[in-house]
């Protein structure tokens, strides 16, 4: 009876054969048309001529493809093991039997398709016994979805000379200009040399110095926080700043941290996804790399070329403490980018939102505020602005009121010239709320406002405030590209003039003979147009200098006009805001 039962057992292991296992997806993309079938394979086990206990199990690799931007993502997430062992993972995008990627630890990764591409792409999964399974997927990109790919590259330099190495304490970085706003990711072109301390998680010699550093630590207060780290690589650390001024790490973008295993030992192009940060015409930002660890022996290369091969920024590195630049060097990169459709079009044109609060729903009245919308519209308009970029809102909602804003942050663009002005009863609130002004159906704060301003795409904005008080908005609302001018100090009242049937403030700047915007006189600089600076100029004066003989030559009775310049800038407004063109 043994000896059948063991004849049974040696005959089932005999013919035991490997299972196929098929799986079928289908998905449809505006851009491109992927049709997937991933499949793993297991191999037959033969016994020779006794029983042989099997001691570990191959994973089983399984993937699904998506799409993000411009890249192509496979995900191996599927992909499992029956010992639970831990599992790598490496890609051959186009099947040509040569793997594109090393073995990495995480089972995602992405690539961009420059060409249209109908074929497979193979996956192979290994366990920690280096035990393998391969499984493939059917990728078809489109004409139209490789036409797509290239044109998302917005800024590039391609050329690789020479490289640097990246460990420690040693930064550097590459500057550049976009023209398409919407960014949407970066590759720089790396490699390295060494390992990282996580790949020697068996070695005995590590794992021993981990052991007295953790003793030192513990029992005699002594630190080594990067003892083991820097004895190998650390992660590789992708950043973009905006560049302000000198200061190369202005303010912080985005990032993306690799690790060493996403990273190839020859040298390769690795690509960080951003998914779509809307970035500002005219400035200038910077890929900045470091690494958290490392060595002499133990570094990444960033690879660059000779002869200031890109012409909108420059090489950069980072040495006692200070950035220093090299405009005959730039790196390896590509920056990748989409129209957000606040492009500067070339085409200055000028968008205005005019209000005045004349009653609200509880029936309060300011007098002549109606008079003051309309007046600078007529002003504006007879000035060269176009009558269908204006909006005026009478006595209007807070609704109504960020739902002009909204109408403006559509079609403005970084060519553009905005003005918003409100003719209210206002005053400074209590904290939080910052300054308020009065809409029909109550308050709307200047911090509201502000957060539609920055909605807005515009090379400069004219902000003016006309209601009591209203030098508080200016810590609400001021940033650099706009004008704000007020009609109040922060601690004073504003007055309206039945003579004039407007306030004293706006009847200055927009009367028709009156107001600085339109008088040729204001144009001090003699460039046939008022400024901001220059109306504010006249404006200031002329209205302390009426409520000064108006109210018998009484100081309290005083305005004091503000004004805040930081058009273009802050630290540089010597440009003065165009607004009116009044001819030379």
């Amino acid at each position: 009876m043994a000896k059948l039962l063991c004849f049974v057992i040696a005959a089932i292991f005999l013919f035991q054969s490997g299972i196929m296992n098929e799986k079928s997806i289908s998905m449809n993309n505006e851009s491109m048309n992927l049709t997937n079938y991933s499949f793993h394979s297991s191999y037959p086990v033969f016994p020779i001529s006794k029983f042989i206990p099997i001691k570990n199990h191959a994973p089983t690799a399984l993937m699904n493809v998506s799409r993000a931007g411009s890249s192509i993502v496979f995900d191996a997430s599927l992909s499992y093991d029956a010992d639970n062992d831990t599992l790598q993972y490496r890609w051959d995008f186009d099947n040509d039997g040569v793997y594109d990627t090393p073995w990495i630890s995480s089972p995602k990764t992405s690539h961009v398709y420059y060409e249209p591409y109908n074929g497979f792409v193979r996956l192979e999964v290994r366990d920690e016994h280096n035990a393998k399974d391969e499984c493939v997927i059917s990728v078809t990109i489109k004409d139209e979805t490789g036409k797509s790919d290239i044109s998302d590259i917005d800024q590039k330099q391609e050329q690789a000379d020479g490289y640097v190495k990246i460990y420690g304490d040693r930064y550097y970085a590459q500057t550049f200009k976009p023209s398409k706003l919407k960014f949407t990711g970066i590759d720089i072109y790396v490699g390295r040399k060494g390992i990282a301390s996580y790949e020697q998680s068996n070695n005995r010699f590590v794992s021993f110095l981990s052991a007295i550093r953790n003793i030192l630590m513990r029992f005699f207060g002594i630190s080594f926080p990067n003892f083991i780290e820097n004895m190998f690589l650390g992660d590789l650390v992708v950043n973009v700043w905006e560049v302000k001024g000198n200061n190369i790490k202005g303010i912080y973008v985005t990032g993306h941290t690799f690790k060493a295993d996403e990273i190839s030992k020859s040298g390769g192009w690795i690509h960080a996804d951003f998914g779509g940060i809307k970035l500002e015409p005219y400035k200038t930002y910077a890929i900045v790399v470091h690494q958290t660890g490392g060595n002499e022996r133990n570094y990444y290369k960033w690879y660059y070329g000779n002869g200031n091969l890109y012409e909108n920024g420059m090489f950069y590195e980072k040495t006692n403490g200070a950035w220093n630049g090299d405009v005959g060097r730039d790196f390896c990169f590509r920056s990748y980018g989409e129209l957000s459709g606040d492009e500067p079009d070339g085409n200055e044109e000028k968008w205005a939102v005019l209000i005045g609060v004349l009653e609200t729903s509880e029936g309060a009245i300011a007098h002549f505020a109606d008079n003051n919308a309309y007046d600078a519209r007529d002003c504006l308009i007879a000035h060269g602005w176009d009558p269908s970029h204006i909006k005026v809102l009478i006595s209007p909602t807070k609704n109504e009121i960020k739902s002009a804003l909204s109408w403006m942050a559509k079609n403005d663009d970084y060519d553009d010239i905005d003005l918003v002005m409100w003719s209210a009863h206002g005053s400074v609130g209590a904290p939080p709320y910052g300054y308020l002004f009065v809409a029909y159906d109550g308050f709307i704060t200047g911090r509201e406002i502000d957060s539609c301003l920055d909605k807005c795409s515009y090379k400069g904005m004219l902000v003016i405030a006309d209601s009591c008080q209203s030098g508080g908005v200016i810590h609400d609302v001021a940033q650099d590209g706009r004008v704000i001018l007020t009609a109040t100090r922060e601690d004073r009242a504003g007055h309206v003039s039945s003579i004039f049937k407007n306030s004293v403030f706006i009847y200055f700047l927009f009367d028709s003979k009156e107001g600085a915007f339109s008088m040729r006189i204001c144009d001090y600089n003699k460039d046939g147009y008022v400024s901001a600076e220059e109306a504010y100029k006249y404006a200031s004066k002329a209205t302390d200098d009426y409520c000064w003989e108006r109210y018998q030559h009484k100081e309290n009775w005083l305005q004091y006009p503000q004004m805040s310049d930081r058009y273009p800038t802050a630290a540089n407004n010597a440009s003065e805001l165009l607004i009116s063109y009044v001819g030379r």
